[in-house]
């Protein structure tokens, strides 16, 4: 309980979480403002961001409710529709869904078509694994028999000597032993076994590459007819061509070969962001959607530091609680360990009159508990008292 409220009261203490996000504050104003206050922060919105696009717009308050935020939002999407923007970021996003290739990073390839290609060499490992634990389990039949028969060879309270079958000796039959047979069953019932989990996976490598297919049809389908009619003609053929032969593709045989279609993902992603950043670098500082920008930005920052404020709050609740818990028990603990500190204490005193002698004038002795925030408190303090008169 005291590491507990130790740990409590360091988490409530700690300002690292909204020291991070006052940073970003600074970093927002451009140093403006430091400390979160509302009203200077829409001051400054107003003043700074929204005066070099409409003077008449003035913010309020960091809510999606606010009017001017939703008009700010509003604005944004008209002017990213009237500049070709929306749209091509709806193709992003959908060829983003389809194939993101791998960035310098070394982050690996996301997409419909990734998950589609990583699902059928999932399921060519999985019949592959199926086939070569079938052959091993050729006599799977006897799964049953093999089962009873070592669970009976397992007890040694059954005192057989033969097969119950053919009547044949186990010395005779060619394993040449009892123990011997039990070994050889345990095997092939370890093979049944391999082969039952082969089965297992295949079906559910089966069930995978059913969604993955079905999904990515559906993706690059979509794409394809978004594409119509676009400057992008060579990239919608090369994947309308792949949808075709898409089309012909069932679980187990082997999919039609995908470098075309990578390649035309890869270069429409990459052409599309060229396209987008092109526009925005064409467009200036003082746009809507830059001021959108930071109004979310601004949102989510207050979003953040009321939710600190709140679980700091419910810390320091919990911290309370924790105290009364501990006076609690602490009280119950001294008392209990008190009482037997009385005891002994006067064990000790008549022990040590004693070895002083009956007439001697013999300090009083005290025993006493360690501190609260003491770290080891497995031991009790012997004081003896040798200043005359104490109170």
């Amino acid at each position: 309980l005291r590491q507990l409220r130790r740990q409590t009261k360091e988490s409530a203490e700690d300002s690292a979480q909204a020291d991070e996000r006052l940073r970003d504050l600074r970093r927002l104003t451009d140093g403006e403002i430091s400390k979160w206050d509302e009203s200077e922060i829409c001051k400054w919105y107003s003043s700074v961001v929204l005066s070099h696009l409409d003077s008449s717009l003035e913010l309020a308050t960091l809510s999606t409710a606010d009017p001017t935020y939703a008009e700010v939002a509003k604005r944004k999407a008209a002017e990213e529709e009237q500049l070709g923007l929306s749209a091509l970021r709806r193709f992003q996003a959908q060829v983003g869904e389809l194939h993101v290739p791998p960035d310098e990073d070394g982050q690996s390839a996301t997409g419909l078509l990734p998950a589609f290609l990583n699902a059928v060499a999932a399921h060519a490992a999985a019949a592959e694994q199926e086939s070569a634990e079938r052959s091993k389990a050729a006599d799977a039949v006897f799964s049953a028999v093999w089962k009873q028969a070592k669970v009976v060879l397992d007890d040694p309270a059954n005192a057989i000597e033969a097969c119950p079958v053919c009547d044949t000796p186990f010395m005779a039959c060619p394993h040449g032993s009892r123990g011997a047979v039990t070994t050889a069953l345990g095997t092939k019932l370890g093979a049944l076994g391999a082969y039952d989990a082969a089965q297992k996976d295949l079906v559910k490598a089966a069930h995978l590459l059913d969604d993955a297919t079905t999904e990515f049809k559906a993706g690059l389908q979509g794409l394809v007819t978004a594409l119509a009619d676009t400057s992008y003609a060579e990239a919608s053929a090369a994947l309308s061509d792949y949808a075709s032969q898409l089309g012909a593709f069932r679980n187990g045989a082997e999919p039609p070969a995908a470098e075309q279609a990578i390649r035309a993902t890869t270069a429409l992603h990459s052409t599309l962001e060229s396209e987008i950043h092109r526009i925005q670098s064409q467009q200036g500082e003082h746009t809507y959607s830059n001021a959108a920008k930071v109004a979310e930005d601004l949102h989510r920052l207050r979003s953040d530091l009321v939710r600190i404020h709140q679980t700091k709050a419910h810390v320091r609740s919990l911290i309370e609680e924790l105290n009364r818990q501990a006076l609690f028990i602490n009280k119950a603990i001294t008392d209990h360990t008190q009482g037997l500190i009385g005891e002994l204490q006067s064990d000790v005193s008549t022990l040590y009159r004693g070895m002083q002698g009956e007439e001697a004038d013999v300090p009083p002795i005290r025993f006493e508990l360690p501190g609260e925030d003491e770290t080891n408190q497995q031991r009790i303090h012997l004081v003896v008292d040798f200043t005359e008169n104490r109170k």
